[in-house]
């Protein structure tokens, strides 16, 4: 039996949706992916967080 996917259902399988308490949540080095869209997996942008001088952990 084969399974078919449409692109957003194995992006919703697929991603982990978390929303931070805080900035201490989220170090410098961890993995990030920024969604532009009210949609799951229309516009997905993976980044790194770094470190900012104007933000104190």
């Amino acid at each position: 039996m084969d399974l078919l996917l449409y692109g957003w259902q194995v992006v919703q399988q697929a991603v982990l949706e978390v929303f931070p308490a805080s900035i201490r949540h989220v170090p410098p080095g961890t993995r990030v992916c920024a969604a532009w869209s009210e949609q799951l997996g229309v516009n997905l942008y993976p980044g790194t967080v770094v470190k900012s001088k104007f933000i104190h952990y």
